[in-house]
């Protein structure tokens, strides 16, 4: 789990990628449909953007919305 710049929680899981929005949390990956869905590591950079990893590989966030490859 991390907290990003804006102060969002963000936390991986074995079921998946999710970032608080208010009070909720809404899952990142669902439109990816990974056949792994499991994520083990976070980090945010310099630049704001926040990758996330696990079996299926390396993934960022585009702009605080879609999660992409790479």
């Amino acid at each position: 789990m991390i907290e990003d710049h804006e102060g969002k929680l963000w936390v991986a899981t074995n079921r998946g990628l999710f970032r608080q929005n208010g009070a909720r949390f809404e899952r990142v990956d669902k439109e990816l449909q990974l056949s792994n869905i499991a994520f083990f590591g976070l980090y945010e950079g310099r630049d704001g953007r926040v990758l996330a990893g696990g079996p299926a590989g390396l993934f960022h966030v585009e702009r605080g919305n879609s999660l992409l490859p790479g």
